[in-house]
Order: structure tokens, then C-alpha cells, then sequence
């Protein structure tokens, strides 16, 4: 997702996950970075994001459409049970959904189904509110 030369990605399989937040500038090249030091570098071509990913050890080349709003990217932070939680996750095109979450920076779990209509889900039998990720602002 993109914004006044702002960018945001969310790498998720459901079993790993990582926020990188950057920029993009006026020739379509992406370079971000997350706060565990992942980095995405990409150029924006024909409506796709083309470019790298080093994160946790691994390297991807990639290729994927761009997304625009309403991206369907949602992230949730809170606490339960004195834990700082943050969840993260991606409703695909054809409605499937892959999301994880962190207790205080641990290691990420999969996380439970979001509910698209509400933003809501139930992380350790707590609700937490979702917010979509189009403003590119990231607490």
C-alpha cells in the first residue's frame, strides 16, 4: 500500500510475519524496513510490486499485484492478559484469509479468522477490534 510516498507491506504465511514500513519514490522503486530488520526492496511495474524480501534469514523474489483502497490488510494491537499483542492479517482476492500475531515480540502464531463485516476477531478468547490498513499509519 502506497501514500503520498509512504509504503507499507505485510509479509504473513501464518506462521511468520513482519510490518515493513518505507518509501516509494517518483520511478516506482520501494525500499522498506521493519523493526526486526527485514527489508523489501521492489519496483511498482504494470500493477504489480516486483522486487526482494530478506526476512528472518530467507530471501524471496516476488511478484504480486498492487492493492488499492479498501486493501483488505488489517492490523490489531492490544493487550490481553498483560500481554502487548499485534495481529496482522490479508483477505485474498477469493475471500481466504492468512494472519499471525505476536505476544510482547515472541515468535508468531496463527491467527484466528477475522471477521471482514465487523474487524473484530478473538485472540485468546478476547475480541479485538481491526483496523484496515489504508492510511499507512502503523501504532
Amino acid at each position: 500500500m502506497t501514500n503520498n510516498g509512504k509504503a507499507i507491506a505485510y509479509l504473513c504465511d501464518g506462521k511468520f510475519e513482519s510490518w515493513l514500513v518505507g518509501t516509494v519514490d517518483a520511478t516506482g522503486t520501494v525500499v522498506l524496513k521493519s523493526k526486526k530488520g527485514a527489508t523489501l526492496t521492489a519496483t511498482i511495474e504494470e500493477g504489480q510490486l516486483v522486487g526482494d524480501v530478506d526476512a528472518a534469514g530467507r530471501q524471496w523474489h516476488f511478484a504480486v499485484p498492487t492493492v488499492g483502497k479498501p486493501s483488505k490488510l488489517y492490523r490489531a494491537t492490544a493487550q490481553i492478559r498483560g500481554a502487548a499483542v499485534v495481529a496482522g492479517w490479508i483477505i485474498l482476492a477469493d475471500g481466504t484469509q492468512v494472519g499471525a500475531f505476536n505476544r510482547d515480540g515472541a515468535a508468531a502464531e496463527t491467527a484466528p479468522p477475522i471477521n471482514p463485516e465487523t474487524d473484530n476477531a478473538k485472540i485468546d478468547g478476547v475480541t479485538v477490534k481491526a483496523n484496515e490498513v489504508d492510511g499507512l499509519v502503523l501504532s
